[in-house]
C-alpha cells in the first residue's frame, strides 16, 4: 500500500484531484481483500474501478500459464453486442497482443492502430508523433487502454482494459492532453500491479489448498484401503483414536497388547497393524489359546510334542516358525497356561537379545524373527495380582496398548456398522436389500449389545435372509431386541405411556428419513425446530447416528 500512496507524485496534476485518487485507491484496496476467490476479486476490482472513473467499459481477462489459453474473462459495461464466441471483441485488436508482448498499449479510436508504451513510458519517435497528431485530428480520446499482469517472477497472468479514467482532465487548450494520457496509463499500470498481486496470492492459496485436499484424500484413501482389507468400520471418536494408534504403531516393530471385551474386532485390528507394517508381505498367523486344550498348546506355539507310547519329546515345526519373518497373533493370551508362559518369556527373550543363539546349518533352534501381537478380554493385570499371569510377561507384551470399547460405549457406530453388515451378506446371498427401516435402526440404538460386533453380524444376516421386500424391519430381529410395541403387540402400560412411544418412532421414522436433519423433521412434522430439539432430548434421541448412516 506504501507504493500505491505515493501515486499521486507519478501521475499529471491534470488527471483528477487528490481526494479522488485515495478515494479510487482505498475503494479498490477493499475489493482485493474482501474476496478469497479470484473471479468475484476481479469483477469487483473492474467494477470499483469503473464506479469511480469515468471509464465506460472495463475487461480483464486471464491466461493458464501452463498452456497459453486463456483462462478467464470478465467484462463489465460491455454490451452484448461487443461480444462474439463468449470474449469480447476488443480482445481481438489489443488483449491479445498485450498479452503477448506483455507491454501497455492503447487502441485508438478513429484508426484503430494499437500502440505500445514500454512500462508506462510514453511512446517516441514516429509512435508518439502519430499518436498525437491523431488526439488533435480527432480531438478524442483513444478508444481503450490495456495494461498487462504481470507476477512477481515477471510472467503475464493477463490483461486489464479500460476505456479513459479521467476523460474531462485530458482536454488542454489545445484538444487533448498527451501527458495527462501518459500520466492515465502510468496509474493504470500501478493499479494492474495491485490486481497481479492479488490474483497470483489467490492462486497459490486455492492451488495449496488443493495440494492438501489431495493430500488428505490420498491419506484418507491409504487408511480406509488398509481397514477395508481388514473390515474395520466404526466413525466414533473411540475408533478414531483407534485408527490413531493402528496407523502409530504398524510401522515400529514393538510388540501390542489388544483388550476389549469378546467380539469387538480385536483380531480385525491386529491384522489391520500387519498389514500396515514392512511385514504385510510376510505371514500373519493366528492362534486362539482359549479354544486349545492345554496339553496342545506347547506343541502348536512351540513345535514340541510328546509321544504318548514312549514319552519322548520331538521337535516339529511352531507357529514362530510359519510366522518367521512376520506377525503372529495370539488371542486370549490370559488363557495361556503358567507353564507356557515361561516358555514364551523365554523366547522373546532370546528374539530380543543382542547375542542371539544360534541355530543349525537350517537354522533350527535360533529365535524366529516374529511380531508378537496379543489380545485378551481378561484382565490381565488382575491375573497379574493374582499370580495367574507372570509379571514380567504382562509388561513385555504390553509395550504398545489398544483398548477397544464395546458396542454399546459407541452408539454412532451401529448404523455404520448395520449398513457394513447388510452390503455383505446381501453380496453373500444374493439379496436385493434396500435399506434399514427406522424401527429396526431404533431397536439396534435401544440394545445393549452383550455379543458386541460379532452377535450383531449374526443377526444382520439372519435379517437379510428374512427379508422379502428389500426392507430390514424390526420383525426382522431376533426377540432379544423387540418390545411389545415393536412386534405390533397390545401395548403395555398406560395410554401416556403408549402415546409417548408412538411419538418417538414417529420422531425417529422422520429423522431418519431427512437423515437426522432436525430442521427439516420439524417442517416434516409442522412443529418448530425448538419443539422437535424438546422432544429429541427427552426421548434421548441422538441424530447423529442417522446422518453417519446417511454418509455411508
Amino acid at each position: 500500500m506504501a507504493d500505491l500512496v505515493d501515486l499521486k507524485t507519478d501521475v499529471t496534476p491534470g488527471v483528477g484531484e487528490g481526494g479522488r485518487l485515495v478515494q479510487l485507491l482505498f475503494d479498490l484496496s477493499h475489493a482485493v481483500g474482501a474476496h478469497l476467490d479470484v473471479e468475484p476479486l476481479l469483477r469487483s476490482f473492474i467494477e470499483t474501478l469503473r464506479r469511480r472513473t469515468e471509464a465506460g467499459r472495463g475487461v480483464v481477462t486471464l491466461v493458464n500459464l501452463q498452456n497459453g489459453m486463456i483462462e478467464t474473462e470478465l467484462t463489465v459495461g460491455v454490451p452484448l453486442a461487443e461480444k462474439s464466441g463468449g470474449r469480447c471483441r476488443l480482445g481481438a485488436e489489443i488483449i491479445d497482443k498485450v498479452i503477448e508482448h506483455g507491454r501497455p498499449a492503447v487502441l485508438t479510436a478513429a484508426s484503430r492502430k494499437v500502440v505500445f508504451f514500454d512500462d508506462g513510458e510514453p511512446p517516441s519517435g514516429e509512435g508518439a508523433k502519430g499518436l498525437v497528431e491523431e488526439l488533435a485530428r480527432w480531438n478524442k480520446p483513444p478508444a481503450f487502454i490495456c495494461m498487462p499482469l504481470r507476477n512477481a517472477a515477471g510472467e503475464v497472468l493477463g490483461a486489464l482494459g479500460v476505456d479513459r479514467l479521467f476523460m474531462e482532465s485530458q482536454r488542454g487548450a489545445g484538444g487533448l492532453d498527451f501527458a495527462g494520457l501518459v500520466g492515465e496509463v502510468t496509474l493504470l499500470g500501478r493499479l494492474a500491479r495491485l490486481l497481479a498481486q492479488a490474483v497470483e496470492s489467490r492462486r497459490r492459496m486455492r492451488e495449496r489448498e488443493r495440494r492438501l485436499e489431495r493430500e488428505k484424500d490420498l491419506l484418507q484413501n491409504e487408511i480406509k484401503d488398509h481397514f477395508r482389507q481388514s473390515n474395520i468400520v466404526g466413525s466414533s471418536h473411540a475408533f478414531r483414536h483407534i485408527y490413531k494408534s493402528i496407523k502409530q504403531v504398524s510401522s515400529s516393530k514393538v510388540h501390542v497388547l489388544i483388550t476389549g471385551e469378546p467380539g469387538v474386532g480385536k483380531e480385525l485390528i491386529a491384522e489391520a497393524i500387519h498389514k500396515g507394517s514392512p511385514r504385510a508381505e510376510q505371514p500373519f498367523i493366528r492362534i486362539n489359546l482359549a479354544s486349545l486344550p492345554e496339553d496342545m498348546i506347547e506343541g502348536e506355539l512351540f513345535g514340541t510334542v510328546r509321544n504318548t507310547l514312549t514319552g519322548a519329546f520331538t521337535q516339529g515345526q511352531s507357529l514362530f516358525d510359519a510366522a518367521r519373518g512376520g506377525t503372529l497373533f495370539l488371542d486370549e493370551i490370559g488363557n495361556l497356561p503358567m507353564a507356557m508362559q515361561a516358555r514364551l518369556l523365554q523366547a522373546l527373550q532370546e528374539k530380543e537379545s543382542p547375542f542371539p543363539a544360534k541355530g543349525g546349518e537350517d537354522g533350527a533352534g535360533a529365535p524366529a524373527d516374529v511380531r508378537i501381537i496379543s489380545a485378551t478380554s481378561r484382565n490381565l493385570e488382575e491375573l497379574v495380582q493374582q499370580f495367574q499371569f507372570r509379571m514380567d510377561l504382562y509388561y513385555r507384551l504390553n509395550l504398545f496398548p489398544i483398548y477397544v470399547p464395546p458396542l454399546r460405549e459407541r452408539k454412532s457406530d451401529i448404523p455404520i456398522l448395520a449398513n457394513h453388515f447388510v452390503a455383505r451378506y446381501v453380496r453373500k446371498h444374493g439379496k436385493r436389500i434396500q435399506g434399514i427401516s427406522a424401527t429396526a435402526m431404533d431397536m439396534m440404538l435401544r440394545y445393549h449389545w452383550p455379543g458386541n460386533i460379532r452377535e450383531m453380524e449374526s443377526y444382520i444376516e439372519q435379517a437379510v435372509l428374512l427379508s422379502v421386500d428389500g426392507i430390514i424391519y424390526g420383525y426382522h430381529l431376533p426377540p432379544a431386541l423387540r418390545t411389545p410395541q415393536q412386534e405390533g403387540g397390545a401395548p403395555q402400560g398406560s395410554l401416556k405411556d403408549s402415546l409417548s412411544a408412538l411419538e418417538r418412532k414417529i420422531i425417529t421414522d422422520v429423522l431418519n428419513s431427512v437423515q437426522g436433519n432436525a430442521v427439516r423433521a420439524a417442517q416434516t412434522l409442522g412443529i418448530s425446530e425448538r419443539r422437535i430439539r424438546q422432544k429429541m432430548a427427552r426421548y434421548q434421541i441422538d441424530p447423529k447416528p442417522f446422518r453417519a448412516a446417511a454418509g455411508r
